[in-house]
């Protein structure tokens, strides 16, 4: 996901993520906040990215900083306990927005 150059360096901005910010700034992939039940509420929008702009690893990379930063918000190990809420949304999806090696690497992601 990261590769060589990537995989030890800092999560954040300007290191392990150097070439996301754009994808970031989307929102395409993001942190609402909590459930009742104390547990960080993601939201995924793909239309939001522009896939001739951005590629679908970076992309990848953004998913995988946000589930990061998800799983520690407020005290750490909170998604261990109680896991956290991703919410998928298909609207203004249309099928040149469908890629199946983006979905593969989700789903690595989200295993992980």
């Amino acid at each position: 996901l990261f590769g060589h150059d990537r995989a030890f360096l800092p999560m954040e901005i300007n290191g392990a993520l150097q070439d996301d910010f754009e994808a970031l700034e989307t929102g395409f992939f993001q942190i609402l906040g909590e459930d009742s039940h104390g547990r960080s509420i993601v939201y995924h929008e793909k239309p939001r990215a522009d896939p001739v702009i951005h590629h679908r690893d970076s992309l990848c990379r953004v998913a995988f900083y946000v589930l990061h930063v998800a799983s520690y918000v407020g005290n750490e190990n909170r998604c261990l306990s109680k896991g956290f809420v991703i919410i998928n949304n298909p609207r203004h999806m249309q099928r040149k927005d469908i890629n199946r090696l983006y979905a593969k690497n989700m789903f690595k992601v989200l295993e992980e």
